[in-house]
Order: structure tokens, then sequence, then C-alpha cells
């Protein structure tokens, strides 16, 4: 337990003295991996939040964060890609487009235009 506290001071310090408002990636890694201590050891989300002075709600995002795709995982299925088969098409130099028809009949109606 001491060892754990001893975490939590570190942290806090540590939150203390950074640069910027932002919290450096290294600390947010550290954050995650002692949420994940004391959550094993009985500590409520709010409990930790307090500890460690930092919103539950961001260590939360924190710790999705570090962990990407696990939920997404399951709900994805499978899927084969294919190249669609491509069609014959008549294009006008003004823009309007013939297509569905086999090369023949583009052939036959690109004569019979004007």
């Amino acid at each position: 337990m001491d060892r754990l506290i001893a975490k939590i001071d570190d942290l806090k310090a540590r939150a203390k003295t950074r640069d910027t408002m932002r919290y450096p990636r290294a600390f947010k890694d550290d954050a995650v991996e002692l949420v994940s201590e004391l959550s094993e050891q009985g500590w409520t989300q709010q409990a930790i939040g307090e500890a460690l002075e930092i919103p539950w709600v961001t260590l939360n995002r924190w710790r999705d964060a570090a962990t990407p795709g696990e939920e997404q995982a399951e709900n994805f299925r499978p899927v084969t890609l294919s190249e669609p088969k491509t069609q014959p098409a008549l294009v006008s130099p003004s823009g309007w487009r013939i297509e569905g028809l086999s090369v023949a009949q583009l052939i036959e109606v690109a004569r019979r235009l004007p």
C-alpha cells in the first residue's frame, strides 16, 4: 500500500512541475498503469481521481486511448473486397453519359448521333 501511495505522490508532483497545460505521454501512461493497479486494489474511479487530483473522466479517456480497438474489434466482421466490373460507357464531349449497353450497341448509338 505504501508503494501505491508513493506512486500517487510521484504522479501528483510530476503533474505540478509540467511545462505545458497538456500532460506528457509518459505521464499519461504511468497514470493509466496506476489506475489499473488501484482498480485491482478495489479503489473506485472517484477515489482514484481525487487521489491523483485528475478528473476520473480524463483518466478513463486516457485508459481508453491506451488500449485502442479492443471494443471495436469484436464488432467487425471480415469482408471480401472485389473490383467492380467495369462496363463500357459512351461519354459525349458535353458530358452526357450512356451506360449499360454492350460495346456493339454503344458503337451503333454513336453512329446515329448527329
